[in-house]
């Protein structure tokens, strides 16, 4: 008897009636319970990755920089996205 036999019958003894789709279904609806938080982590994580390629920052230019320009700039970055937003909802701004 292989190896492979041995595994299949052992589950299948092991997990009687259930079938494998049953166990990967609800597998999948487990794993979805937190998708939407992870979905979000993702999407900033990759924008600020594609932020900081796009300027050509790294650990070491941050560091050497300091902290309160960065702040400044994101400081910046919340002004100008709150003006815009506000502009839009105003109507001054059409997309």
């Amino acid at each position: 008897m292989g190896c492979g036999t041995f595994v299949r019958n052992l589950l299948k003894n092991t997990l009687g009636p259930l079938s494998w789709r049953n166990i990967l279904c609800a597998e999948v609806q487990h794993a979805q319970e937190g998708y939407p938080e992870l979905k979000h982590l993702g999407i900033i994580g990759l924008t600020v990755t594609l932020f900081l390629i796009g300027t050509g920052l790294s650990k070491e230019t941050i560091r050497k920089v300091g902290v309160r320009p960065m702040l400044q700039g994101v400081l910046l970055w919340i002004v100008v996205a709150a003006g815009s937003l506000a502009l839009i909802r105003c109507g001054w701004i059409h997309l």
